[in-house]
């Protein structure tokens, strides 16, 4: 009778373990469920949000256009006051599939703009007007910078060239787009307050933790040739812009934040002055 009733015991035992098991199973698929729910629900809002962006920047781009039948420095001073919202829309929806034209179009008046010299139609003077709106801008930089890294080179371009043993100097006429702005938007700051210099400071930073200097790494490997072969006329200009790029992040670095930031940028910064 005895063995009997511990055998019972056992088979009840494993009984209510089973059933907790199978309790525990449930309650995984539920909550795995859940989740597959909740990511299918995040990402139609995802999508919804990111048209209705796109259609906020077209009609803002529209907008910036009818300013342009007035005079052209209009538009420009138009766009210095939408630049930081724009680009903050383009780097949420951007789709390299879909959003060249876009993306295009803000970085050419972006360029344009920040090379003028009149307050009101300079985009990076108009934002850093104000330590929230340097704050913003250089947040927005950081960003656009980023979004750029997969195009600093116009690939055709800077191969079409071939071998050769000459060196062209460095023209920014012959840099993929890209590049350009890669450049301007870490060059020195419009105005030299102290808040912008701390926000510029920070804005590097971010550019140092971040794919930058991997992305670099990646457009040398490509363009430059193997061994001592010269480099090509068509890829001189890409390559000094892109050491001149890594240099003045990795020179924007605190020494005590990374030891080797000194080093690395006197490397860069010496191939740079030899390319």
């Amino acid at each position: 009778r005895g063995r009997s009733d511990k055998q019972d015991r056992q088979a009840v035992m494993a009984r209510a373990q089973r059933e907790r098991d199978e309790r525990q199973r449930q309650r995984r698929q539920h909550l795995a469920t859940l989740s597959l729910q909740a990511a299918g629900r995040a990402r139609a809002q995802l999508r919804v949000l990111r048209a209705q962006l796109r259609e906020m920047f077209d009609a803002t781009a529209a907008g910036l256009s009818e300013a342009a039948e007035q005079t052209h420095s209009a538009r420009l001073a138009a766009f210095a006051q939408s630049v930081t919202r724009l680009a903050r829309w383009l780097c949420f929806f951007h789709d390299a599939r879909v959003d060249q034209a876009r993306r295009r179009w803000l970085l050419e008046l972006l360029l344009e703009s920040c090379a003028r010299t009149e307050p009101d139609c300079n985009a990076a003077i108009t934002a850093c007007s104000s330590t929230e709106g340097a704050a913003s801008w250089y947040m927005q930089c950081s960003s656009l910078v980023r979004l750029c890294l997969p195009l600093l080179v116009d690939v055709p371009a800077a191969t079409a060239g071939g071998p050769s043993a000459a060196r062209l100097p460095h023209d920014p006429g012959t840099l993929a787009l890209e590049l350009r702005v890669a450049l301007v938007l870490t060059g020195p700051p419009a105005l030299a307050g102290a808040d912008q210099l701390a926000c510029h400071a920070a804005h590097l930073s971010r550019l140092a933790r971040s794919q930058l200097h991997a992305a670099v790494a990646g457009w040398l490997h490509l363009l430059l040739p193997p061994s001592e072969a010269p480099l090509s006329q068509a890829a001189t200009a890409p390559v000094a812009a892109l050491l001149s790029l890594s240099s003045r992040v990795l020179g924007a670095m605190p020494q005590s934040a990374s030891p080797a930031a000194a080093a690395a940028s006197a490397t860069f910064a010496a191939a740079a002055f030899a390319a």
